[in-house]
């Protein structure tokens, strides 16, 4: 799972254990080392904030790499999801 911010990274991991959850510091649509994920054979999902620069940075990292897919956090961001869950 790539996140916006690390803590986005951290946050996003506590609520799905199973995935790998890295930080792209900031929105980044064409990190450089995406290939090399991708050439691993990883499923890799942008999970990049739910809104408008969130939104055009997925589809366009998307557009560059088409196996990436789009998975919106259920909040803002996943650091606002994992908050809410634990109200």
């Amino acid at each position: 799972m790539l996140c916006e911010s690390a803590i986005d990274a951290i946050s996003c991991h506590q609520l799905d254990t199973k995935s790998i959850c890295i930080s792209t510091a900031g929105i980044r649509p064409d990190a450089p080392w995406l290939d090399p994920l991708i050439a691993r054979g990883y499923d890799i999902h942008c999970g990049f904030d739910a809104d408008e620069p969130g939104e055009t940075a997925s589809r366009q990292m998307i557009a560059r790499r088409p196996t990436i897919q789009r998975l919106r956090p259920p909040a803002h961001d996943w650091n606002d999801a994992l908050t809410d869950r634990n109200k």
